[in-house]
């Protein structure tokens, strides 16, 4: 499973493998730049090159690194299964786009199934996701459909999806509520006690 989580400030990149060997992973040193590839299979971290962080876990094993806008277009897990990829964003819009065909089937025979799952608060202006749950937008990806399963996903960055307690917060609601609430809270209490003692004062 892919994971990108994009906020205002950064981007959360993951990627979690299920049912493989661990021991695969413990000598990586993984590059967050696809620029650096001629690199990847160094024995140790080099200078002045940034490394993904990589968990293992039974026989799961995550990669993941926080990039920020600028720098997340030449992620390497990102540019790694198709052939062209777009990644920009400006005050209005922010694009992500791919080729059709998903490369990586060819050089991990053993991959089975992908989910892609991207997740963000900027308003949708379009997609071609499989699946929209709120601000999530998943794509899934097999080897039937690789051949014709691009990333489409164009977000209106003017504008973001708040939660009640966000736009309270905006209101300066939140105070008001939480005093009203506790002297509700007081109120009921102090009800109670009494409906109490009226009760023990008529035995």
């Amino acid at each position: 499973e892919y994971n990108l989580e994009i906020d205002v400030k950064k981007i959360q990149e993951r990627l979690t493998i299920n049912n493989v060997d661990i021991q695969k992973f413990n000598d990586i040193n993984l590059p967050i730049d696809y620029e650096d590839d001629e690199i990847e299979n160094s024995e140790k971290k080099l200078d002045n090159i940034d490394y993904y962080n990589i968990d293992t876990n039974e026989n799961t094993a995550s990669i993941y690194y926080d990039f920020n806008h600028t720098n997340y277009g030449n992620s390497m897990l990102f540019n790694g299964c198709y052939e062209n990829t777009t990644y920009t964003k400006d005050e209005y819009e922010l694009l992500i786009n791919t080729s059709n065909e998903f490369l990586c089937y060819e050089e991990y025979e053993e991959l089975e199934n992908l989910t892609v799952k991207i997740t963000s608060k900027y308003k949708l202006i379009n997609t071609n996701a499989d699946k929209i749950e709120k601000d999530n937008y998943y794509w899934y990806i097999n080897k039937e459909n690789k051949t014709n399963k691009p990333i489409k996903l164009r977000l209106n960055t003017t504008t973001v999806n708040k939660s009640l307690w966000d736009k309270l917060l905006e209101l300066k609601l939140v105070t008001p509520i939480i005093i009203v609430g506790i002297t509700l809270v007081i109120a009921i209490l102090l009800f109670t006690l009494k409906k109490i003692g009226d009760r023990r004062n008529k035995i």
